[in-house]
């Protein structure tokens, strides 16, 4: 195999961005179905469409360029367009995995210094809002 000098490695710099990852896709497969979650198919279009409008109600709330944003979710389309939402914007996503323990979300939650908070109320048995009421309320472990 050898070196060739005009090989670019490096895609298109315009392109490096979660947000664009997103335009390009939508401008190139806009109608087609890129999730399926419920029995319900997704497009392209529509992940943006609802990342477009979570992003101006995140902007509305007061998120800006550079401040967290938690998400507390499972595998499905709203953490998808949460994760675009607050890139759209220039905050930072601080994931936090529903299969952490109770310890484990506190110590993210506490020391992740997300401005906002976005989570799913329930997970199979959970009830995350319960748990995250009694976590700040100051008669949980904190």
């Amino acid at each position: 195999m050898s070196f060739d000098p005009q090989l670019r490695l490096q895609p298109d710099s315009s392109r490096l961005t979660w947000p664009a990852f997103l335009e390009d896709v939508v401008a190139r497969h806009g109608e087609r179905t890129v999730m399926r979650f419920a029995g319900r198919d997704i497009s392209a279009r529509a992940i943006q469409a609802d990342a477009r409008r979570l992003a101006k109600a995140l902007a509305a709330s007061g998120v800006s360029k550079g401040m967290r944003v938690a998400v507390h979710m499972a595998n499905r389309p709203e953490f998808a367009v949460a994760s675009f939402a607050i890139a759209m914007l220039g905050a930072v996503m601080v994931p936090v995995n529903t299969f952490a323990t109770e310890v484990e979300r506190e110590y993210i939650l506490r020391h992740g210094d997300a401005a906002l908070l976005l989570f799913q109320r329930t997970l199979l048995k959970h009830d995350f809002l319960a748990q995250l009421l009694l976590m700040f309320s100051g008669t949980g472990r904190g």
